[in-house]
């Protein structure tokens, strides 16, 4: 089933950590076009001798995920989400609700590490595939 990830999810899925247990394909994952500006703001602020390899890595990842660029239901999701009558996010960051928008616009579940932040907010399915690491 597609899914929609978060830019945290992204970046774990980009350095192959250990902790991201993937519950989807990767060809079932979509992207923001939000979350692949911030992917390439992080290209921009890596250090000169790995940016390029960097840059790279953030091409091949949004080669294999399908990158959705905005719309106008997504607009007006946001408009909602950000002004409607509940207004539930304003707490939440602007590109952040710009990506919860997106995801409830297209009815997809939103894999973000903090999913208790967006319980309240009505038609979002939201999962975690990072695990908690053990202690030692």
């Amino acid at each position: 089933m597609p899914c929609m990830l978060d830019v945290t999810h992204c970046v774990h899925l980009l350095v192959r950590s250990p902790q991201v247990i993937p519950r989807a394909p990767i060809q079932e994952c979509r992207i923001s076009s939000v979350v692949a500006g911030e992917l390439y703001v992080g290209v921009q602020h890596s250090m000169e001798s790995r940016r390029e390899r960097n840059h790279a890595a953030v091409q091949d990842f949004l080669g294999a995920v399908s990158v959705l660029a905005l719309d106008e239901q997504v607009a007006k999701t946001y408009a909602d989400l950000c002004a409607g009558p509940q207004a539930p996010v304003r707490a939440i960051g602007a590109n952040e609700r710009w990506v919860l928008a997106h995801a409830l616009a297209l009815g997809l579940p939103l894999i973000t590490c903090t999913p208790d932040r967006f319980a309240g907010i009505p038609g979002l399915a939201t999962d975690n595939w990072i695990q908690a690491q053990a202690s030692g």
